[in-house]
């Protein structure tokens, strides 16, 4: 009887292999992974993009396994993988503290932390950083150089509300990387993004990393993770640096508002609007496109419509800060 019993299911699944072909080398059951939106790496929006979900999920194939992306925030994915109740989360900074909670995969690649700062309320400067108000997001860390400034930071849930705050002035100072600043600012404070300029001398670079719980399933995941990184990244098919080289913001000229000669007031408009806006004298600015006839030179000694051409830029005090606006070139002196 026990061996008429036994051979039922083993006719089933002979019937089915017939029927579905050979089982697929790709684990049957997706793999939870978690993460959360950090532009350019993690992007907003279904499905979930951004260059190192790219890469993990490159890896992840190599490995046969199928993701299945669980958007949770940083600091409680970390608190999942921490209590074995998530089997990898992507991507985290190593710390020695974390080191001992959590199994780290090898590098992905390592970016560049910084000190962000809004020059709306005057340059900070390295020596001044003691003093300073800071802010941070929850569950970030960013390299030893940076956090110990940030020991009694106000945190924040994300990088827009801590950009928020530092663009509003209700804090002072806020580490963060510096391609994820660059992308935060250009996706949600376009008009702003000028104001916000790192601390200059102060950076420290981080490696990212793949996270697991440290069990034996945990060690043998992170192991088969890296053995397929390195693969990878042997072959030429992943690349050592940052997946997301980007184009920096460049570095922009500064200028004062100052009336001229037979022009006591100060105009600018906004581009495409009707109307002028009156700018009072001695208001920043800084250069975001000159007019074509500094830019690019002229062909004649007509300086009046030089004098009368606008230039770009974006107002870093007076009551229009933050605008981008229209300035005739006269109005502007430029500040070394």
């Amino acid at each position: 009887m026990p061996e008429k019993q036994n051979s039922l299911p083993a006719l089933l699944l002979a019937a089915l292999i017939c029927l579905c072909g050979p089982v697929s080398a790709q684990s049957a059951q997706p793999l939870a992974v978690h993460t959360d939106i950090w532009p350019p790496y993690v992007e907003a929006g279904t499905p979930v993009q951004g260059s190192v979900v790219n890469l993990v999920r490159t890896v992840l194939d190599d490995m046969g396994e199928r993701p299945d992306w669980q958007r949770f925030d940083f600091a409680y994915s970390y608190d999942k993988v921490l209590r074995q109740r998530a089997p990898l989360a992507f991507p985290y900074f190593l710390t020695p503290e974390r080191e001992a909670e959590v199994m780290f995969s090898a590098p992905l690649f390592e970016v560049t932390n910084l000190i962000f700062h809004n020059r709306r309320f005057g340059t900070l400067e390295a020596a001044g950083l003691e003093g300073a108000r800071f802010g941070r997001v929850a569950g970030y860390r960013y390299g030893a150089v940076l956090d110990a400034y940030a020991g009694d930071a106000r945190v924040f849930a994300s990088e827009a509300g801590a950009l928020r705050a530092l663009l509003d002035g209700e804090i002072d100072a806020l580490p963060m990387t510096q391609s994820v600043a660059e992308a935060t600012l250009a996706s949600e404070f376009p008009d702003e993004l000028e104001l916000i300029r790192p601390v200059e001398g102060v950076s420290d670079t981080a490696s990212l990393h793949v996270i697991a719980p440290m069990s034996e399933e945990g060690t043998r995941l992170i192991a088969r993770f890296d053995a397929s990184l390195a693969r990878l990244r042997a072959e030429g098919i992943i690349p050592a640096g940052d997946p997301s080289a980007r184009v920096r913001l460049p570095e922009r000229t500064l200028a004062r508002l100052v009336a001229s000669e037979g022009f006591p007031m100060i105009l600018a408009r906004v581009q495409g609007e009707a109307g002028h806006l009156s700018m009072p004298p001695g208001a920043r600015a800084t250069i975001i496109e000159w007019s074509p006839r500094i830019a690019d030179g002229q062909s004649d000694e007509r300086i009046y419509q030089t004098m009368m051409d606008e230039t770009r830029v974006v107002m870093l005090s007076g009551p229009h800060v933050g605008r981008e606006l229209l300035v005739r070139n006269m109005h502007l002196e430029i500040i070394d």
